[in-house]
Parts: structure tokens; C-alpha cells; sequence
């Protein structure tokens, strides 16, 4: 019996950032062709495949984290950002 050779991904884009980010929380939006991506310091960045910055969030809470990031279904309407305080970390 031949052995079969894995499926290959194929590169869509390569983005440099400007700051070092959490791959544990950046999500794609294939229907947009953005990614999001949290900087180690709470920021969230989005870019477009190009690498253009599209727009950016800084956190209002500087005891917060990020603990989770999640794009609507369609990728249209929404992005939505979990954050936890260092309080509900301690407890």
C-alpha cells in the first residue's frame, strides 16, 4: 500500500508586527481577510493579509487581560474580546 503524503497549507499572507504578540489569541476572519492579534501588552491589533493595520483597541483597565478573542460566524458584525481582572485571577 503507497503511503499518502499529508495535505500541504498553502501561505495566504505574511505580516510583520510591530510588537510581539500572543499567538494563543489571534484569530482569523477568513470572510474579511483580517487577523486579530493581542500584543503582550493587552492591545489589540487588526490587520489586514496586506499587513495593513486596520484599526486597533487599547484595554481601559489596566489590571485586565485578555483571555479570549472571537470573531461572529460571518465576520461581519462583530469581534468580541474577553478580559479577566487580575482581582478574579487572585480569588
Amino acid at each position: 500500500m503507497a503511503q499518502q503524503t499529508p495535505p500541504e497549507m498553502l501561505l495566504q499572507a505574511t505580516i510583520e508586527f510591530t510588537q510581539p504578540i500572543n499567538l494563543n489569541l489571534a484569530r482569523c476572519c477568513p470572510t474579511m481577510d483580517l487577523v486579530a492579534v493581542v500584543t503582550i501588552d493587552e492591545q489589540l491589533d487588526v490587520y489586514r493579509f496586506n499587513g495593513q493595520r486596520a484599526f486597533g483597541l487599547q484595554r481601559r483597565n489596566p489590571e485586565s487581560k485578555v483571555s479570549s478573542v472571537c470573531w461572529k460566524y460571518n465576520g461581519i458584525d462583530a469581534l468580541a474580546l474577553k478580559y479577566i481582572t487580575s482581582s478574579a485571577i487572585q480569588n
